[in-house]
Order: structure tokens, then sequence, then C-alpha cells
């Protein structure tokens, strides 16, 4: 199990060094933007004016349904970073001093990816209630985690962790949070 644990750290650490070697300018400012649209700052502030548009009656184009696919989401992003408080995983520019980053450095820990938790929740959350937006988000959510990777702020298996959340979390209805909560 060690060895295995070994094998899979220096995959890791190979992979996330790799990071920088394919960097481009325009690739980059094009996946800050798409990692930022993958944050807090803008699913927040995009959760509010859905849940007021929810009120005030528009109901169209399902909704309710995306609400739910986002309501999981968002559970993904604060069980991922009470896992982030327990794992301790270092980012990789933290235990490699030689690593790069293409962007501002977050300073909380590693592992789980919450971008990549909250990508993939919503996608699979959309996907199972055969939600008509789901294909449109689909090229997002797999631009957001490979963000994380190619800007230098997480590892491999950060992001594969935070995809098992978010697939686990977007695989449940949670309708029923928006109902009780919104309507």
């Amino acid at each position: 199990m060690n060895q295995l644990l070994r094998t899979i750290d220096d995959f890791d650490k190979k992979a996330a060094l790799a990071s920088a070697r394919i960097r481009s300018r325009p690739l980059t400012g094009f996946l800050v933007f798409i990692t930022y649209s993958g944050s807090g700052a803008v699913w927040f502030p995009l959760a509010i004016v859905l849940v007021a548009l929810l009120r005030a009656g528009f109901r169209e184009h399902g909704l309710v349904t995306f609400l739910a696919a986002m309501a999981g989401a968002l559970l993904s992003l604060v069980l991922g970073e009470l896992l982030k408080l327990i794992v301790r995983r270092p980012r990789p520019y933290d235990a490699m001093p030689e690593h790069t980053t293409a962007t501002r450095r977050p300073t909380d820990k590693s592992m789980p990816s919450t971008h990549a938790s909250t990508a993939v929740a919503l996608l699979v959350g959309l996907l199972v209630a055969g939600h008509p937006w789901a294909w449109f988000v689909l090229p997002w959510s797999l631009l957001v985690p490979f963000s994380r990777y190619y800007l230098g702020v997480h590892y491999p298996t950060d992001l594969l962790a935070g995809a098992a959340l978010g697939a686990a979390f977007g695989l449940l209805d949670w309708t029923w949070l928006v109902e009780a909560l919104v309507l």
C-alpha cells in the first residue's frame, strides 16, 4: 500500500511539474477566465440572481432543476472545503519549490479540488435530471478542472478526488432543498 501511495505521489509531482511546459500566453488568459468562472465569486451571485428569478415567478427552461443541480454543487463545495481541512495536502507550489503557477496562488490546501467538485456536480446533476442545458455545461465542466491543473494549483489526483465528490453530489436530487428554501 505504501508503495502504491508513493507511486501515485511521484506521478502527481511529475504531472504537476509538466503543467508549466504546456502553457502558452493565449491559453493561459482563457483558462484564468475559465477557472474564475468556477469560483464562489461567480457561483454565489449567480445563485442569488436565479433564486430572485424563481421567486419572481420565472419558472421557464427548468430553472428549479438547474438550481437543484447548483445546490448539489454548492454542497459539494462545502464538503470539499471541510475535507481540505482534514486531508491537509499542500498545493504543488508549497511542496515543490521548483513548481511554477500561472495565476495567483490559493492559500488553502489542495485536496480535493472544489473547482472540480462543483463543475462535475453541476454537470452530473443536470445530466441525471435530463436538463436541456447539460450539453452546454459539459465543455465548461471539463475545462474548469483542467484549468486548475494547467494553472499549476492542483495535482491530478486532487482533480480526480474533486470530480468523484462532485459526481456523488450530482447523482442526488436536490429539488427538495430548493423547494424548501426558495419556494
